[in-house]
């Protein structure tokens, strides 16, 4: 009896087999799956270290021949256009109470060996300025802020007198601050 009733499934299931097959139901159709992701926008600017950007950072020897090179740079996949700027102050030394004793300025502003790009509405250097299109970019740049050693033009054109440069302004730490900013137009 277990031979006939393997026989008859047999039958049974090729008959049934045929009627699917007839009435269009069975695998003929291809199974389909959407894969789906979402990047979502990334936007990292700072002072470059390695493979890190670093919000802050303070460079020592700002007074030498050679004073030191800022690198910095940013990184993105969100469409522009944006502008990154950088906004310098001169350089200040002030007593233990916060009062100002002495300023030297600044003789020039480089950016990748060549002077920088001077935004007068703004007052402010732009470094970069990241593409309208939408895709990755990356990039950063070599910044030296050389001070006024003698009496001359400033980084702006103004005329600076001796008391504002190394050669005659009083003994002291003096201190430049860069401020980089993002902006949209």
């Amino acid at each position: 009896m277990n031979k006939k009733f393997i026989a008859f499934a047999l039958v049974l299931l090729i008959a049934m087999g045929g009627l699917f097959a007839a009435l269009g139901i069975g695998f003929d159709d291809t199974p389909e799956v959407t894969l789906e992701g979402v990047i979502g926008g990334s936007f990292y600017h700072g002072i470059v270290d390695g493979s890190s950007y670093l919000a802050s950072k303070t460079y020592v020897g700002a007074f030498a021949d050679t004073p030191p090179t800022v690198k910095y740079g940013y990184e993105s996949n969100m469409a522009g256009p944006h502008y990154l700027r950088m906004a310098i102050s001169d350089f200040v030394y002030k007593n233990e109470s916060g009062t100002e004793v002495g300023r030297v300025k600044i003789k020039s502003v480089t950016v990748d060996n060549a002077t920088g790009t001077w935004n007068s509405a703004t007052s402010e250097y732009t470094i970069f300025t990241i593409p309208a299109t939408n895709s990755y970019s990356k990039q950063s740049a070599e910044i030296v802020v050389s001070p006024m050693r003698v009496a001359g033009t400033d980084h702006l054109g103004a005329t600076v007198t001796a008391v504002n440069t190394i050669d005659q302004a009083p003994e002291g730490t003096y201190e430049a601050t860069i401020t980089f900013s993002v902006a949209g137009s």
